[in-house]
């Protein structure tokens, strides 16, 4: 994976072409999306359908609806066939709830799109500089819960994407441990909580994150009538050097939480998450690796995540490749003792002692 450069020159030139182009090709589908385009030429199927029955439908003028048609035929979105239009593979993909392409886009417009004209100042500064079109916060996770409704939803719904599908998967290794009390640690909303309550109503479950998500937290488990006798709450920013997590807990189980950190943060929080440890206590990382995809797609969507965090989320952290981050944990005197892969649609899960 990543290892040749097996394209022609041509192929080549038009890759290099396209990547010149690539933010107005996104902007024309987001269109189209949003114009309800993209719907009429899936409805219309391998019938295909014209121009003018696409603007009599939508509204959109011709001229619109032109120029956006043309944008897609380079982008291999559409194809033509006499004066018809039909989706490609690739539109079909960029409709779908397989891939949930929307989840992606959204999350690529709403938080994302403004602040990455910034991505050059975050390298240099060492700083996510992009932040400041969403808000005044150090980093984004300060601002979660302060960011406008549609952005907070776009954030949420592309972390639910790749987190609520491993659910299953992580129960049937975690239900195999020996524990009484675990310690979710960047929990966030709580979705964890709710779900894991539900199959070990007995274990003793504490969420650890910062104000704002601890409110988010305990508003959802209000909403979700689960019993809460169980639940627990720390409020810590865990880069604070004196704040660490309350208790000894016989699991630590962090879920897309420290890839939210540069790798010497990431050792600095296991060696905190070390002193929290029961006797006999582990420690569990989900986290999606690039470098331990099963396919190409998968770890060029994660390459490319990593520039968030860059511009937006804090300026020193990525999706991190594995070697990287094996070395962070063998920093904070720990071991990764088992690795189970392709965990959801792109996560690890780490045992840790």
């Amino acid at each position: 994976m990543f290892d040749n450069d097996n394209l022609t020159a041509l192929e080549a030139q038009r890759q290099a072409t396209f990547i010149c182009y690539a933010p107005m090709i996104f902007q024309s589908v987001k269109t189209m999306l949003n114009l309800g385009i993209m719907d009429i030429l899936k409805k219309a199927g391998d019938e295909g359908t014209t121009i003018d029955e696409i603007s009599e439908e939508t509204g959109v003028w011709k001229y619109g609806v032109r120029v956006l048609l043309q944008s897609a035929l380079g982008a291999g979105v559409v194809y033509q066939k006499d004066e018809k239009f039909k989706l490609t593979k690739t539109g079909v993909f960029l409709i779908s709830k397989q891939l949930a392409a929307q989840i992606h886009i959204n999350f690529v417009n709403d938080v994302c799109y403004n602040g990455m004209f910034y991505l050059e100042d975050s390298i240099k500064n060492k700083n996510a500089e992009g932040l400041k079109v969403l808000g005044d916060w150090d980093t984004i996770y300060d601002g979660l819960s302060e960011l406008s409704p549609d952005v907070k939803k776009s954030w949420l719904d592309l972390d639910h994407y790749f987190s609520d599908v491993s659910y299953d998967a992580a129960f049937e290794i975690l239900s195999k441990e020996n524990f009484t009390n675990i310690l979710d640690l960047g929990g966030n909303t709580g979705k964890f909580c709710r779900y894991l309550i539900q199959k070990m109503p007995d274990i003793q479950f504490t969420i650890g994150d910062l104000p704002g998500q601890i409110g988010m937290a305990r508003k959802e488990m209000a909403a979700s009538g689960l019993d809460t006798s169980n639940i627990h709450y720390q409020t810590l920013n865990i880069l604070n050097e004196d704040s660490e997590p309350e208790g000894k807990f016989d699991i630590i189980w962090m879920s897309q939480f420290l890839d939210c950190f540069h790798e010497d943060d990431i050792t600095s929080i296991l060696k905190k998450c070390k002193k929290a440890l029961a006797e006999n206590g582990r420690i569990f990382v989900q986290d999606a690796f690039w470098d331990r995809q099963r396919f190409e797609t998968g770890a060029f969507s994660l390459q490319q995540f990593s520039l968030y965090f860059t511009a937006m989320a804090n300026g020193r952290s990525q999706m991190y490749d594995f070697p990287t981050f094996k070395e962070a944990v063998e920093k904070a005197g720990l071991e990764i003792i088992e690795i189970h892969d392709h965990i959801g649609r792109s996560n690890s899960l780490l045992k840790i002692k």
